[in-house]
């Protein structure tokens, strides 16, 4: 596992994350390149976070078990953290991906534990910060 690097907080910067099941892009695009083809998506189609067909495949639903408890990860966030809660992260998604920004003081401590979550459910998750790829067990 890397560190984070976390950049100290002003203004509006955050900390991005993208997280995405391998079957959201081809083999050779597990990367950087592949983070911005997701970006581009996003721009360019009607992006939900929600699966459309009532039974979901298998990718989607390893996709909704890492949104599901992420949610839950800034649910338990100190109750100081309340009022800054809804705003902690924002998602950008379709059912086969996420792309995450987070507020610097959030991701310091949450980013650890949500790129442990995003491999568990044998996802990818890109750090753009660091170009820093990390693998599910199933891919390495």
């Amino acid at each position: 596992m890397w560190e984070f690097s976390v950049p100290p907080h002003k203004g509006d910067e955050h900390f991005d994350l993208g997280i995405w099941h391998p079957s959201a892009l081809p083999a050779d695009k597990q990367n950087k390149e592949g983070y911005h083809v997701l970006e581009q998506r996003v721009k360019e189609e009607d992006c939900t976070c929600e699966a459309e067909d009532s039974d979901p495949t298998e990718a989607e639903q390893a996709v909704q078990a890492f949104s599901d408890e992420v949610f839950a990860l800034v649910e338990a966030l100190p109750d100081e953290e309340v009022c800054s809660r809804s705003w902690s992260i924002v998602l950008r998604c379709n059912p086969l991906f996420h792309l995450m920004s987070l507020w610097p003081t959030v991701a310091i401590e949450l980013a650890p534990a949500i790129a442990e979550s995003a491999k568990r459910h044998g996802l990818v998750c890109y750090d753009p910060q660091n170009d820093v790829v990390t693998f599910p067990q199933s891919l390495t």
